[in-house]
């Protein structure tokens, strides 16, 4: 599963890939990659990595394929 989001005030897109396991946050208004998150993010029997901002867009938040939740600083 892939994973998209927006954080809030659309200036900050996180994307997530279950097949790579890496997490990418990227500045929306130029594509330009902000951070790359690639560790702890899980290997489960199914390829899902969902994803969510904060509601103040300072962290975000992103499921594991253990059934864990992991929370990120940005």
């Amino acid at each position: 599963m892939q994973g998209v989001a927006f954080a809030p005030g659309g200036t900050t897109l996180a994307t997530s890939s279950g097949f790579t396991h890496t997490i990418r946050v990227w500045d929306a208004a130029t594509g330009a990659l902000r951070a790359t998150f690639d560790r702890e993010t899980g290997w489960g029997p199914t390829v899902r990595l969902p994803i969510a901002f904060s509601p103040d867009g300072t962290a975000l938040a992103y499921g594991r394929g253990d059934a864990t939740v992991a929370l990120a600083g940005l």
